[in-house]
């Protein structure tokens, strides 16, 4: 089974966003089809699940899920195992790039929501610790 922790959904948002450019723009759709039937993302959420299973399943069946926001997938319907926090972050940043922004200014909303998270969670921690 595939696994997905946060730290690798901010790599994988990174390698995506590296690759198309900060100043990318793109549709709201997760995948188009190419004439020979090959599917490629059009969003960032579907160029990190496409960077994270080569297979492309993943890619399909979000292609296949036009419409639905990332935040209504489960693992089981994605068949991926996430770690805590990893639907919010990619639904973070889906919800920029659908307002028209720029995947790099996804990227960056992305970041600074993983580091609030990181450091709810070590409050969390300290204030049930001590």
């Amino acid at each position: 089974m595939i696994e997905l922790t946060r730290k690798q959904t901010l790599e994988l948002l990174e390698a995506a966003v590296n690759s198309a450019g900060p100043d990318t723009v793109r549709s709201c759709f997760y995948a188009s089809e190419m004439e020979d039937g090959t599917l490629y993302p059009q969003c960032i959420v579907a160029d990190v699940f496409s960077r994270l299973d080569e297979s492309g399943m993943l890619l399909e069946t979000l292609h296949l899920s036009e419409g639905t926001g990332i935040q209504n997938f489960t693992d089981e319907h994605l068949g991926i195992k996430t770690e805590p926090g990893v639907y919010a972050l990619l639904h973070q940043a889906q919800s920029i790039q659908d307002n028209g922004d720029t995947w790099g200014q996804a990227l960056d909303d992305v970041e600074r929501l993983a580091v609030a998270m990181d450091q709810s969670r070590s409050f969390r921690s300290n204030l049930f610790n001590n």
